[in-house]
């Protein structure tokens, strides 16, 4: 009988691990300088978008405050409020809204609150 061919012997792995010193001279295809000013035009682009925002949200208040007002000067204390006071808060209100659309259309944040303070120290809350 024949016999069968001896085994042959098993392969050993060998994992050899070293560290290896790397050194990042890019991100993302940038240097660390170029990824800083990328930083800070997106933080100087929230700052404009945050200023845009506040902007308009002291306009909508002036405005928002202008019709509430008129409309209860007009409404439900047309028979409490003295005809001359309320002629004049309605004027001031007038002159307010014509601003608005007018000379205030580019205003910054700051005039749109200072013109609120106005008619709201005459009219109230």
């Amino acid at each position: 009988e024949e016999q069968a061919p001896p085994p042959e012997p098993a392969m050993k792995t060998v994992t050899r691990q070293e560290k290896l010193a790397v050194d990042q001279k890019k991100f993302m295809g940038m240097s660390p300088q170029e990824m800083a000013g990328k930083k800070q035009e997106e933080f100087d682009m929230a700052l404009q978008d945050r200023v845009v925002t506040e902007t308009n949200e002291a306009r909508n208040a002036l405005e928002e405050y202008v019709y509430n007002t008129r409309d209860a000067l007009e409404t439900r204390f047309k028979d409490f409020v003295e005809e001359g006071a309320r002629g004049a808060l309605l004027k001031k209100l007038g002159e307010a809204e014509e601003w608005i659309y007018g000379d205030g259309e580019d205003a910054q944040k700051g005039v749109y609150a200072e013109r609120l303070r106005g008619p709201k120290g005459e009219g109230g809350p």
